[in-house]
């Protein structure tokens, strides 16, 4: 769920400039979203007060991205909020007739938190208790392609017991934190790709003064990867990191290469970024 302020209520001109845009394959409506948000995600379009309801429904069309700009403290025209957030591009906004706070809240059995600028994670069972009714009649049809309800887990399993299948119906939005995605992603496809082989995973490994999310070592407990968790990566799709290859540092300069990974769900998907490094980097006193 997005949520928007009165200034941000669209108007009838705006959104005909949406339909417009989506004809031609241009969708350039953004909004602040979670930084989870994927393309094809369910998006409610919330209005704090005076509205206090979802007002338009909507789906991702990109996923979210990272926008930092620099706001001039001087400026006598400042922006309303800051610009240096996370944001996705939607498809045009269809009206619906609204639903009032007080309903959601109910449909989520009541736990329902709303944090400005940001987007709230509703689970399959929330939107399966709305009814999502056009302001158009004639448009109810759209509406209801677009209200499919999500699938996939939004209650996240015992990552000890839980299976490849259950791992891939994760819902991005449920992890929450980043230690989230170190419990329920990182460490149980580790677990699974090192079975039956000499190796064993490390949490936290001290590397001097610092500590990496997780190593692999092998059998004489000699590092070979290296893994830094990742809640959402900020940096393009593909790109390498340096900012932390001068902690690994020790007997000789590291070669790394960088890979990230998704795990695609209906909901979305997590990221994490694995940096594999050449083991004769490190010393044994390291070790």
């Amino acid at each position: 769920m997005l949520l928007g302020s009165k200034e941000n209520y669209p108007d009838r001109e705006e959104l005909e400039a949406q339909e417009a845009g989506a004809r031609i394959g241009m969708y350039f409506n953004d909004w602040t979203a979670a930084s989870t948000t994927r393309r094809g995600d369910l998006l409610l379009i919330y209005f704090i007060k005076p509205y206090k309801a979802v007002h338009f429904i909507a789906r991702a069309a990109t996923d979210a991205h990272f926008v930092k700009e620099e706001v001039d403290e001087d400026s006598t025209d400042k922006p309303a909020f800051s610009p240096t957030q996370w944001w996705a591009d939607t498809t045009p906004f269809v009206e619906i007739e609204p639903i009032p706070f007080e309903q959601l809240k109910a449909s989520a059995h009541g736990g329902l938190i709303l944090n400005s600028g940001t987007g709230i994670f509703l689970s399959p069972q929330t939107i399966a208790g709305l009814d999502f009714r056009a302001k158009d009649p004639a448009r109810q049809g759209e509406v209801d392609r677009l209200a499919t309800i999500p699938t996939g887990l939004a209650d996240l399993p015992s990552p000890s017991t839980m299976t490849l299948d259950e791992w891939r119906e994760i819902a991005a939005g449920a992890l929450k934190l980043e230690a989230h995605v170190s419990s329920h992603i990182v460490e149980p496809l580790l677990r699974w790709l090192i079975a039956d082989r000499d190796l064993s995973v490390v949490r936290e490994y001290k590397i001097g003064k610092r500590q990496a999310d997780f190593v692999i070592v092998d059998g004489e407990g000699s590092p070979l990867h290296v893994i830094e968790v990742k809640k959402r990566i900020k940096s393009a799709h593909g790109q390498p990191w340096e900012d932390t290859a001068t902690s690994l540092k020790s007997g000789g300069t590291p070669t790394t290469s960088t890979w990230q990974r998704r795990s695609s769900t209906p909901r979305g998907s997590c990221w994490s970024t694995t940096r594999v490094v050449n083991p004769r980097a490190f010393s044994r006193a390291t070790t």
